[in-house]
């Protein structure tokens, strides 16, 4: 719940302290168009639901996990999680790069929207099956190196989370 909220808060702190920082620098004058900011209001709403979503989904497991399993197991799936959401960046800008263009293709241009979606999915492929492999075979040594002996344990949950970046 704790993470859910700073990750909630996070942004809106920065840009608070950005505006202050910038305070002398910047005046901006704002003007609300009520019609427009209702508009864009309602169509943000399914995404801002959906952030939600995901951010709760993405820590779920944890609580489950401590509830099912107890504090130990947690810190080794931890441990596990750690490594793998060091590689999670690469998929995530890739799609963040590539969505708004299959976006403006859909409309304009459907062979070009199918041959950005292939060529992104082979590109990240690429990637990820040499990660996923390396990974899987080497999980153990992996674990030891990074947060020694006592999270051996974490190996199997990181042979099989690292599949799921696919």
């Amino acid at each position: 719940e704790v993470v859910v909220a700073a990750l909630a808060l996070a942004p809106v702190l920065c840009l608070a302290a950005s505006a202050w920082l910038a305070r002398r620098e910047l005046r901006p004058r704002f003007a609300l168009d009520r019609a427009i900011s209702g508009r864009l209001l309602r169509q943000a709403l399914p995404l801002a639901f959906n952030t939600i979503c995901i951010l709760i989904s993405l820590r779920a497991d944890q609580v489950i996990l401590r509830s099912a399993r107890g504090a130990e197991a947690l810190g080794h799936y931890s441990a596990a999680l750690r490594f793998y959401e060091a590689f999670v960046i690469f998929p995530t800008a890739l799609l963040l790069s590539a969505f708004p263009i299959m976006a403006r293709f859909d409309r304009v241009a459907p062979a070009r929207l199918r041959e950005t979606a292939r060529w992104s999915y082979k590109l990240l492929s690429a990637f990820i099956l040499p990660v996923a492999l390396a990974t899987t075979l080497l999980a153990g040594p992996i674990v030891r190196l990074l947060f020694g002996a006592p999270y051996a344990p974490a190996a199997a949950p990181l042979a099989i989370l690292i599949w799921s970046l696919f």
